[in-house]
């Protein structure tokens, strides 16, 4: 198995020299000839087993996809106030740049990972006429405080 850890759109150019390259195998052989392809493609090869590769996977769905579809609500609610999307890049560029440096638990910040109600509420009552939306952000509030608390009791 060869698997380039990235997203791909027809639209966008990525240089494989970053993309962490999986390689998997059942024979050392083709082990070494998967590993000698990869390295001459991408500096971060990574032999994985297939239960490695199957969690990779549902990691990157929650990274990538998951995350896009945040942009997109984002987009839908901006557009809603007249407000354009661009307004949130130096945001999403800042909050890609902490994942370099912090860990996710402590990058997290905003009014579900300190509970304050107040904001929330007015959050959830703004979503009033968008019940999807409202549920998606009060069980994401939760699971961001939950995760908060669960890494405060851990320390």
């Amino acid at each position: 198995v060869f698997y380039p850890l990235q997203t791909f759109s027809k639209q966008r150019n990525v240089s494989f020299k970053e993309i962490p390259v999986c390689i998997e195998s059942n024979s050392e052989e083709d082990m070494l000839f998967l590993k000698g392809i990869a390295s001459a493609l991408s500096e971060k090869v990574y032999e994985v087993s297939s239960e490695q590769r199957k969690s990779l996977h549902l990691a990157a769905v929650f990274t990538c996809n998951f995350t896009n579809h945040m942009y997109a609500l984002a987009a839908e609610l901006l557009k809603k106030y007249q407000l354009p999307f661009d307004v949130l890049l130096p945001l999403i560029d800042e909050t890609a740049r902490k994942m370099h440096e912090l860990k996710p638990i402590v990058a997290q910040t905003g009014p579900a990972v300190r509970y304050d109600k107040n904001v929330i509420d007015e959050h959830v009552r703004m979503l009033a006429d968008e019940p999807e939306i409202q549920a998606l952000y009060s069980l994401l509030s939760e699971s961001i405080h939950r995760l908060a608390l669960k890494n405060v009791c851990s320390d």
